[in-house]
């Protein structure tokens, strides 16, 4: 029982960074469709996340230094959302994040606080120096941020289309 629920979610999970992969998001969409059609309900929101400059993390620093990027960002996700959100690396430096019962308004909010606190949080390079433990010095136009693109599913909008929306 336990090597199966190891398989499981290993089957599921991002292996960097723990969040949820494309996989399980498949799974999730068809969840959330059939509780969308139970419930009579269309208030999903998504947020695709694309980090900037992370090229140049990889370049200068190593894909070492990308991986531990990679990892904290996902882990201001988590601090970020509610546990009901559902959090997915959806490839390379872009993450998803699905808001269920949740409009473009409060996506929008969630989404400025999320800048907030990376900004707070000195975009990361405290963080990342003690990691490659030496000081390190970034270029203001180079520091680690994100764009987001927010979508708000309506009554005509598959939930695979409301993704498409959001990264464009």
């Amino acid at each position: 029982e336990k090597a199966n629920k190891r398989l499981m979610k290993s089957a599921t999970t991002d292996a960097l960074t723990g969040l949820s992969n494309k996989r399980e998001l498949q799974r999730w969409l068809k969840l959330e469709a059939e509780r969308i059609a139970r419930k009579n309900s269309d208030c999903i929101t998504a947020i695709f996340i694309d980090l900037d400059n992370f090229k140049y993390y990889n370049d200068t620093f190593g894909h070492h230094a990308g991986d531990f990027l990679l990892q904290r960002f996902a882990n201001l996700l988590k601090e970020n959302y509610r546990y009901v959100d559902f959090i997915v690396r959806y490839g390379g430096d872009e993450f998803l994040v699905l808001l269920s019962d949740t409009g473009t308004e409060r996506a929008i909010m969630s989404v400025d606080r999320l800048y907030g606190r990376l900004a707070e949080l000195e975009y990361f390079t405290p963080d990342l120096a003690k990691f490659l433990a030496k000081d390190i010095e970034i270029p203001a136009s180079c520091k680690l941020n994100f764009s987001a693109g927010i979508s708000s599913q309506d009554e005509n909008m598959s939930l695979e289309q409301l993704i498409v929306t959001a990264d464009q």
